[in-house]
């Protein structure tokens, strides 16, 4: 039988051929695999028996639709969990493995982290023509995945830090008390007595309290036999109703909320059912935060009614500065108006060439780095030329450095102005003045999922011509550009040099993820000494 699992729930079977059986032979049968397991590499059906739903209708694995709502569809460049509408699905991959590329995943995740607190008031003009849509909030789910569930000290140590220990502060309360039980008095009682002499009252010139020491000022003083009927005791009160607990309320009540509608909205609205694996971190995370908010210390703890931002507190005590930190993370990508689209389809179908796209440019960012000071960042949106089955907006991150160098990702030149055709948009673009270098980032090819010329063992080993050829076209229609390159996964690297110029024209430089996502030593030297020989290429006058 060609069909390799069949959902009673959603009325839809995943083939490996166009062929398939009557729904009732599919229904008698009880013992379908779940999660579906697929190749990266391999081409199946899918057939609805209902309507086709637009989660799986729009989606990006899906190569074409075929009338009685049959779609043919591929996985190529995914890797890992994801999900066809709501069917689960573990996508393998020789290529890269579904650990690898968490490993990236988070690596690029700490990039924007750092970059956005690096460039917390952002220079330059952000251009918001269009809105990043759903990327908002699968960047949001990124940041609270990494920071509560993944980094150390996650949300149960944090819980733990502060519950074991949470700030409290002493208040001197004053209270007045029938003077026959009071023990000790403050100094101002007395001042507070001699204020309010509707506290005294008559005794008779007999009275027993006519002969301390108090009854016979009063007497001196006022001629009339007084004693006060109460005093006023101050008396210190411990509280954790402080500014500090107050934002740890709010902050708690304020991601649980985040993830509710990141559950309720992404999970039923058209484009999904969320990818599984990510749906039960978040119900985890769920879990964990609604315990920590239940717990009997904020029953005490009023409303947050200013942030506490300077204070010390915050910033420095265990589990308090993990929440802050997180808090500001937030409010500054927010802020920066940097949200990065594509994140939905890195998360949802594990798109690995996106994901690599955004892993070379932050190598390429800590390159420029260690040689230049940054001075700024902006994003830009363009008008919304969006790829409708993608999702994706054309968006542009520009990084400033000194000297008048920019680091630009994904950045459009248009035609006549600045390309001598039409339209180009290179992944990551360096310019210094007026003169440019691209470098391109290449995973995926037309027909083979994966980018280069493999070996026998899935290793990627050299570029593709092609891709070559296109660097020619970059460096020939881009007003300014000194030379383009192509960046791969791949073993070698190879730079050509017009005959009458000393800076290489275009090349391939193979770049690949080492060990915890850190790009190879002896990938990255090469790339570092061409950015070296651009960067001069004004002093040299070449």
């Amino acid at each position: 039988m060609p069909v390799l699992t069949y959902s009673p729930q959603s009325r839809m079977a995943v083939m490996d051929s166009p062929i398939c059986p009557v729904e009732a032979e599919l229904s008698a049968r009880e013992d379908w695999p779940a999660p579906l397991l697929l190749n990266e590499l391999g081409r199946y059906f899918v057939k609805c028996f209902g309507e086709v739903p637009d989660s799986v209708r729009h989606a990006p694995f899906v190569i074409q639709t075929y009338p009685d709502n049959l779609l043919e569809i591929s996985f190529r460049n995914s890797v890992g969990l994801t999900r066809i509408g709501p069917l689960p699905v573990v996508v393998q991959n020789r290529k890269i493995a579904a650990n690898q590329y968490q490993v990236m995943l988070d690596a690029v995740i700490r990039k924007v982290a750092s970059l956005i607190f690096g460039f917390a008031q952002p220079t330059g003009q952000n251009v918001g023509r269009g809105q990043p849509g759903k990327d908002v909030a699968y960047l949001e789910m990124c940041f609270l995945r990494m920071a509560l569930l993944q980094d150390k000290p996650n949300i149960d140590a944090i819980a733990g830090s502060i519950l074991a220990d949470p700030h409290r502060v002493f208040q001197r309360l004053r209270t007045s008390k029938r003077v026959e039980d009071v023990t000790e008095v403050n100094p101002e009682a007395w001042q507070v007595m001699a204020r309010r002499p509707q506290g005294l009252s008559r005794i008779s010139a007999g009275h027993s309290l006519t002969s301390t020491a108090l009854g016979s000022a009063l007497h001196r003083a006022s001629g009339k036999w007084l004693f006060p009927r109460e005093l006023l005791v101050e008396h210190a009160h411990q509280t954790f109703d402080t500014p500090e607990n107050r934002f740890v309320k709010h902050f708690l009540s304020m991601l649980l909320d985040i993830i509710q509608v990141f559950q309720d909205v992404l999970g039923t609205a058209p484009g999904g059912t969320l990818n599984q694996e990510l749906a039960a971190d978040m119900q985890e995370l769920e879990r964990k935060l609604r315990r920590f908010a239940q717990s009997g210390l904020w029953r005490d703890v009023g409303q947050m009614r200013f942030f506490p931002a300077s204070s010390q507190i915050l910033q420095r005590r265990e589990g308090y500065r993990d929440l802050f930190r997180l808090h500001a993370l937030l409010s500054l990508r927010t802020q920066c108006s940097f949200s990065l689209p594509d994140f939905a389809r890195i998360l949802e179908t594990k798109d690995t060439p996106t994901l690599y796209e955004y892993w070379a440019f932050f190598v390429v960012k800590e390159l420029l780095d260690s040689r230049l000071r940054a001075k700024g960042m902006h994003v830009m949106y363009s008008d919304a030329q969006a790829n409708q089955r993608e999702r994706k907006i054309v968006h542009e991150l520009v990084l400033e450095y000194e000297q008048n160098v920019t680091l630009c990702f994904n950045r459009t030149y248009p035609s006549p102005s600045q390309s001598y055709s039409h339209a180009l948009r290179p992944d990551i673009t360096i310019e210094l003045g007026t003169k440019r270098m691209i470098l391109d980032a290449k995973f995926k090819g037309t027909g083979s999922g994966f980018y280069g010329i493999e070996a026998e063992d899935g290793t990627i080993q050299c570029w593709r011509e092609e891709d070559i050829d296109k660097m020619h076209a970059y460096r020939d229609a881009i007003s300014g550009v000194q030379g383009a390159f192509i960046l791969y996964p791949g073993l070698e690297t190879a730079l050509f040099a017009p005959p009458d110029h000393s800076f290489s024209g275009v090349g391939a430089l193979a770049l690949r993820p080492g060990q915890d996502a850190a790009p190879l030593l002896e990938q990255t030297s090469p790339v570092g000494r061409l950015l070296d020989k651009f960067l001069d290429l004004e002093k040299g006058g070449g």
